[in-house]
This record gives C-alpha cells, sequence and structure tokens, in this order.
C-alpha cells in the first residue's frame, strides 16, 4: 500500500482557504491545517509531511520569522524575551495584570512591550492576536 502524502497548510487564524482542500485531495494529499506559530514549529520539527502550503504574505511572513530556529541561529534576546511573554500572557488568558505578575515586570512595562509587538505586527501569540 501506498505511503499517505501529507500537506501541510499553515493558514493564520482568520485566513480562509476552503478550496484548499479540495485541491489537496485532486492532489493526492492529505490535508494537515494548522493555524498557529507554535503548532507550526512543532510539525517542522518533527516533519513527517511531504508539502508545506503557505497562501498568503503573512503565512508566508510568519513562516521566515521562524526560520533562525531552524538554520541553527538561536534566536536573539528579544525574540526569545517576546516569546515567554506571550506564552505567559497565552497561560493567563490573557490577563496582562496576572501576566505582568508572573513576569515579575511593572505592569506598564508589559503594556508597553505588547503596544511594540502591535506595533510591529505579525503573529503575536499562539493563535490569536494581541489582547488589547
Amino acid at each position: 500500500m501506498a505511503r499517505t502524502k501529507i500537506l501541510v497548510l499553515f493558514a493564520p487564524p482568520g485566513e480562509v482557504h476552503e478550496d484548499l482542500q479540495r485541491l489537496a485531495r485532486a492532489w493526492g494529499f492529505t490535508l494537515r491545517r494548522i493555524s498557529t506559530l507554535q503548532a507550526l514549529e512543532e510539525a517542522l520539527s518533527e516533519g513527517g509531511f511531504d508539502l508545506l502550503l503557505l497562501p498568503s504574505k503573512k503565512a508566508a511572513d510568519l513562516f521566515l520569522r521562524l526560520g533562525s530556529a531552524f538554520r541553527g541561529t538561536p534566536p536573539t534576546l528579544a525574540e526569545v524575551e517576546k516569546r515567554h511573554i506571550l506564552a505567559v500572557l497565552a497561560s493567563v488568558k490573557g490577563n496582562k495584570t496576572q501576566a505582568a505578575r508572573l513576569l515579575g515586570v511593572d505592569p506598564k512595562t508589559l503594556y508597553n512591550k505588547l503596544k511594540r509587538y502591535r506595533r510591529e505586527g505579525g503573529e503575536t501569540s499562539p493563535g490569536e492576536g494581541l489582547p488589547s
């Protein structure tokens, strides 16, 4: 029996690509949809797929941001800090006061960092945008 071919579709939240499901089947692929950077990072680490599809500029930009992690280049301190802040924020369901307390920073510092991340644009937390 032939091995199943896997197509990974990385489409950030809010992007709808229903037509790609039909195309994947027509090409003989099983479609695996991923919508968060964390899930994409895990998929890239694990492998086990035949084709990665980035259907939009936003998806491609987010993918390129992950690039340094897979080229052997260590992430910058700013990247590590941002990932950690967003992970803590996600763990407290967006409660910035509680996140600031857990991070050991003044809430104003956290608000300023989140404001800067929002200004820089792009993916800001696993599966969703920055909380307001």
